[in-house]
């Protein structure tokens, strides 16, 4: 298969990269956040609309949306601002306060979906399958469909089973879905594997993957996704992030990584490397976290 030319890259920063973290004063995400829309990021995961008790980072998501919102409208900036979402009330909240694309969350491994949000696996169907067909039109529905190339509580994941839901989320009107390695727990040839398979019953152009970086493959494996023509990556400054559900999770592929790599194999990021390195020194001089990318290493050194 002939490779992209150019990828898309969603910044999840802001929402994965941080919610492992003691809370951010919001005006320091917004001025984070504003150094990452200087970048030229096409996506960017503001938050999510989750319960603050589960998730107290995430306290603040209708203020930073609408301050991100107001922000972005003003540089004049292109930027679709997305959100995590783990119920119909997440949607509702998330659209009430100006967000249009929302992400719902979903497991393919039954044990970590019954930790993360609480439900079986047929009863997150069955609610994003409420959400579409009850929200408003110009609210775009994507899946964060998460273990989908590895469980962390070694419950098998049937691929089979993968691309059932696949199919009929895609059929109710679900515009992406977001492939996720929750766990880091891939390799570039079962990455290569599981998306040959769902790619036979999938239009490539519908989906997107969501790798960490647990185990040092993350490259490796966004590397093996490009290579099956996926367009579609998310990436965190930093190398941040990690889910609270899963024991010892590490952080997103970092932003400067793979972007510096996809420049590099002269693939189109539309990202101004320069203004991704102010933005990701700013990140680490202001949020203290446990930063994982040799771009930034070798930033920090001059």
């Amino acid at each position: 298969m002939e490779t992209p030319k150019k990828v898309i890259i969603r910044e999840t920063a802001p929402r994965d990269g941080w919610q492992n973290l003691n809370v951010i004063e919001t005006d320091m995400k917004f001025q984070v956040i504003e150094k990452i829309v200087s970048m030229g990021v096409q996506e960017m995961e503001v938050t999510s609309f989750v319960n603050p008790k589960a998730v107290p980072q995430m306290a603040d998501a209708v203020e930073l949306s609408r301050r991100v919102i107001d922000m972005v409208s003003l540089k004049g900036k292109s930027v679709k601002l997305t959100a995590l979402v783990p119920n119909k009330k997440g949607a509702e909240n998330a659209y009430a306060a100006g967000i249009k694309t929302i992400d719902f969350v979903m497991s393919a491994s039954e044990e970590h979906n019954k930790r993360n949000v609480r439900r079986t696996i047929e009863e997150s169907f069955a609610a994003i399958e409420d959400i579409v067909n009850n929200s408003p039109e110009d609210l775009e529905v994507r899946l964060a469909f998460a273990c989908v190339f590895g469980s962390p509580f070694g419950d098998k994941i049937d691929v089979d089973n993968v691309v059932r839901i696949i199919e009929k989320c895609l059929n109710m009107g679900v515009k992406i879905i977001g492939l996720a390695d929750s766990a880091g727990l891939s390799t570039p040839d079962h990455t290569s594997a599981v998306l040959r398979k769902i790619k036979e019953y999938a239009d490539v152009n519908l989906l997107a993957c969501h790798i960490h970086d647990t185990r040092g493959l993350g490259i490796a494996n966004t590397y093996a996704a490009f290579q099956e023509g996926i367009y579609r990556f998310d990436s965190a400054l930093g190398g941040l992030g990690g889910c609270p559900f899963i024991p010892g999770a590490a952080g997103n592929i970092s932003s400067e990584d793979v972007i510096t790599m996809f420049s590099r194999m002269g693939v189109d990021t539309g990202i101004d490397l320069e203004k991704m390195k102010e933005a990701s020194l700013f990140l680490s001089a202001n949020i203290n976290g446990k930063y994982n990318s040799k771009i930034l290493d070798i930033n920090k050194l001059g």
